[in-house]
C-alpha cells in the first residue's frame, strides 16, 4: 500500500525533511513516507503553530495524492477534535468530492469554532477556507465571527484568510478583517503573527481585484 501512495512524491517530499524546523513533524513525515500512516502527522499539524512548518507537512501529504482521502475520511470521525480538525484541513487541499469535503466542513464547523482552545479555533477556521464555499458556505457567518476573536490575533488572522474561500456574503467582512490585522503589520509583535496577518491580508487583497 505504501508504494502505491508514495509513487512519484517520495523524493520531493524527501528533500523537504532536512531542512524542515520541526523535529515532531520531521519524524510524522518520515513515519508517512516510509508507512503511508497518517496518524503522526496529522497530530503533528494540529500541534505546530508554525505556518511554514505546517505548510511543509500538508505538501507532503498532498505529494501522497487522493490515495490518502480514505484515512482522512475515517479522521473525520476521530474522538479527538484536534485529529479531526486536521484530517478537515487536509481534504480541503486534496481533489476530494464534494460529498466528502462536504463531510469534512461539517465534522468542524460546529464545536471547533467554539471551541475554547485557539489553536483549535485557528486551524477550523483555515479548513474551511480550504473547502471552499460549496461544502462550508454556510459556515461564513460563523468564520466571520472569529475577527471578534478577543482572545488570540492567530485566530483573526485565520478567520480573515478563510473569507475569500466562503463565497461573496463571507466578503461582505472583508474591510473588517484589514483594519483589524493591519495595525499587525507595523507593530513589533512576534514574526510568525506578522506573517500569519500578511498572508490574510494579502489573499484578501488579491481576492477584491
Amino acid at each position: 500500500m505504501a508504494v502505491g501512495l508514495l509513487a512519484g512524491g517520495v523524493e520531493p517530499a524527501r528533500e523537504t525533511l532536512s531542512e524542515h524546523p520541526n523535529l515532531q513533524l520531521v519524524t510524522a513525515m518520515e513515519t508517512v513516507l516510509r508507512e503511508a500512516d497518517l496518524t503522526q502527522l496529522l497530530e503533528a499539524i494540529r500541534c505546530s503553530i508554525n505556518p511554514e512548518a505546517r505548510a511543509t507537512a500538508i505538501s507532503t501529504i498532498e505529494s501522497l495524492g487522493d490515495g490518502v482521502l480514505p484515512q482522512l475520511s475515517a479522521a473525520l470521525h476521530n474522538e479527538s477534535p484536534d485529529m479531526r480538525t486536521a484530517a478537515a484541513l487536509l481534504i480541503g487541499r486534496l481533489h476530494s468530492a464534494a460529498m466528502e469535503r462536504t463531510a469534512a466542513a461539517c465534522a468542524v464547523a460546529g464545536l471547533e469554532l467554539a471551541a475554547e482552545d485557539a489553536h483549535l479555533r485557528t486551524l477550523a477556521a483555515r479548513a474551511l477556507g480550504d473547502l471552499g464555499v460549496a461544502a462550508a458556505g454556510a459556515y461564513a457567518e460563523g468564520v466571520a465571527r472569529l475577527l471578534d476573536d478577543d482572545d488570540d490575533d492567530y485566530v483573526r488572522c485565520a478567520a480573515a484568510w478563510a473569507l475569500p474561500g466562503l463565497g461573496k456574503d463571507a466578503m461582505l467582512h472583508r474591510d473588517k478583517a484589514v483594519s483589524l490585522l493591519a495595525p499587525l503589520l507595523t507593530r513589533k509583535t512576534e514574526p510568525l503573527l506578522q506573517l500569519a496577518a500578511a498572508e490574510a491580508v494579502g489573499i484578501l487583497g488579491e481576492s477584491a481585484e
